[in-house]
């Protein structure tokens, strides 16, 4: 994965269901370069009722216009639910929690 404290990540929380298939879109526009080179997927662990989480990376959490940039590529994949946005450096100091608590860089 990413290493770097300027990295960060578009959490997406999708229902077992869509899992396969959402997994496929998202692998094939990181390979088709409309992505970021990185993303990944829970598949080795569920949350409760059969949720997985999809991260997709951007290089820099401080660079609003791409990490809005690859939010818009992920709405035009059909991601048009909420979604937030942390960096790794987050991530590293151990700050998980939901989407309301203001944990995240950015909402959209």
């Amino acid at each position: 994965m990413p290493d770097g404290k300027r990295v960060g990540k578009w959490l997406f929380f999708v229902a077992e269901k869509y899992i396969d298939d959402t997994w496929r879109n998202v692998k094939k526009a990181v390979e088709d370069g409309k992505l970021w080179k990185q993303a990944k997927v829970s598949t080795a662990w569920r949350s409760k009722g059969g949720v997985y989480v999809v991260c997709v990376y951007t290089y820099d959490c401080d660079d609003e216009s791409d990490v809005m940039k690859i939010r818009g590529h992920l709405r035009e994949m059909g991601f048009k639910k909420a979604a937030s946005y942390k960096s790794d450096e987050q991530t590293i100091a151990g700050i998980y929690s939901d989407f309301t608590s203001g944990f995240a860089l950015y909402k959209a």
